[in-house]
């Protein structure tokens, strides 16, 4: 597909809370797509530390002083700063196979989605995540199983990512992808999913770090409770409601009883 600028181009907001994160090979990631700029959040710490290529123009490194601790606030101050047609979130941690910010916009524009939602892969690993679905476009929540992909990670119209309805939670300092997920896979957005294209990567270490990290019960519940708080949630279709309740019970309320286990 023959793709133009500026007008089919992407930004992806790299959120960075601690500055031995391996931000570059994130950066490198991006940039190597033609049509791909990176804009990096360095979130309450110094970004002079950050190994960051500010001589490249297609990087912009902004500095997020507020909500250190909730990435939430990094993640919706880049959003809210870009200004190409599409954006997406990328860890800092992780990193996209090469290919795979073209292969998406070139979903979006041959199926006029919304959000066009990345296929995963896992480092160190020659082989993929397992595909949530057959189906590659106009996905639903609870037929494609999208509720359990909680992190809405690919890249959506800006206009999309910039709804206050589908930005993350600031007040959490985990789950901050839950609500606007949810929303995002009940609210009839023209969803794309293509599971042979290239991947997100998903990096180990974060992981290991993150996991080794204690928390109260209630730090590690809060993002759930918070969206079980909210009227539409309990107004969406039975089947709807249906899909997410076993969702958040086979993934959330197990992985977070066996990590407050093992904390104690």
């Amino acid at each position: 597909t023959e793709l133009e600028r500026p007008m089919r181009r992407i930004q992806i907001v790299i959120g960075v809370h601690d500055e031995r994160r391996p931000v570059r090979r994130a950066i490198e990631s991006v940039i190597s797509d033609e049509f791909a700029d990176a804009i990096v959040v360095a979130h309450g710490i110094d970004p002079g530390l950050l190994d960051v290529p500010l001589d490249n123009p297609r990087v912009t490194l902004l500095e997020c002083r507020s909500g250190r601790g909730k990435p939430g606030v990094a993640y919706n101050y880049g959003v809210e700063r870009s200004s190409a047609p599409f954006v997406g979130h990328l860890g800092s941690d992780d990193w996209y196979n090469p290919g795979a910010l073209t292969a998406m916009l070139e979903a979006a524009y041959r199926d006029e989605a919304d959000f066009v939602l990345a296929p995963l892969g896992k480092a160190k690993s020659e082989r993929g995540l397992r595909p949530i679905t057959l189906r590659s476009q106009n996905l639903s929540g609870e037929r494609d199983r999208l509720f359990y992909r909680t992190a809405p990670l690919g890249i959506g119209r800006r206009e999309v990512m910039n709804n206050p309805r589908y930005k993350m939670t600031e007040s959490v300092t985990s789950g901050m992808d839950l609500q606007a997920s949810v929303a995002m896979w009940t609210d009839g957005l023209r969803i794309s999913y293509k599971s042979m294209d290239p991947a997100y990567v998903v990096g180990s270490d974060a992981a290991e770090r993150v996991s080794s990290r204690r928390r109260s019960l209630e730090e590690i519940t809060e993002a759930p409770r918070l969206l079980l708080e909210q009227r539409w949630v309990w107004e969406l279709p039975k089947q709807q409601r249906y899909g997410l309740a076993v969702k958040l019970l086979r993934s959330n309320m197990i992985d977070y009883a066996a990590m407050y286990s093992a904390h104690q």
